[in-house]
């Protein structure tokens, strides 16, 4: 199948730059150095990774959120995670995942960990000081709250407060809260965890 690589790279280009921010100059220069063949300036451009500052933007949308939680939120803090944090987003498509944590509580797991201190060939990988911290998550728990209640309090707290700054903000989805940030054009999503 004849494939028409000059269309695809135009695609691929429309998408590296949905908000028609100019390509920075050092790359502009390295397609110029490619031959005219369609199919390597495909390639190239296929290859091309986001800016720098799209990339801020959409961090700068997370830490807005951040600021407008820390109003209203107690014990918890705060962790991004994927693909902007990885820099294997896509433009135009990704939004920015903020971890919105309990400090209150946390969960071990029990099972693997009795696991291992039960069996001599698993408990001989881990060095003693080790031994002594797994045994002592499975011996003793401080915590004496409602796990699944303070998360649902976090949850509403959250809903509460984004819902009064953002005007596109959606609470209806049960694993995150969406919002979009207007003034940044970009998408966070807002999940609480322990």
């Amino acid at each position: 199948m004849v494939r028409n690589y000059k269309e695809l790279t135009d695609s691929i280009k429309g998408r590296l730059n949905p908000e028609n921010i100019i390509l920075e100059k050092r790359f502009r220069d390295e397609l110029g150095t490619i031959s005219y063949n369609d199919t390597l300036v495909f390639i190239r451009t296929a290859m091309k990774g986001v800016e720098p500052e799209y990339t801020q933007r959409s961090k700068d949308a997370g830490e807005r959120v951040k600021e407008h939680l820390n109003k209203v939120l107690n014990d918890k803090t705060y962790k991004y995670q994927g693909s902007v944090m990885t820099n294997t987003h896509i433009k135009g498509v990704s939004d920015i995942d903020l971890l919105v944590i309990s400090d209150k509580f946390y969960r071990h797991d029990v099972s693997n960990i009795k696991q291992i201190l039960e069996n001599s060939v698993r408990r001989s990988n881990y060095g003693q000081s080790t031994i002594s911290k797994l045994e002592s998550e499975v011996n003793c728990s401080s915590y004496k709250g409602n796990s699944l209640e303070d998360l649902r309090n976090l949850r509403l707290d959250s809903e509460k407060q984004l819902s009064s700054v953002y005007s596109v903000c959606d609470v209806k989805k049960p694993k995150a809260i969406k919002i979009k940030n207007l003034s940044l054009n970009r998408e966070v999503d807002i999940v609480v965890a322990n």
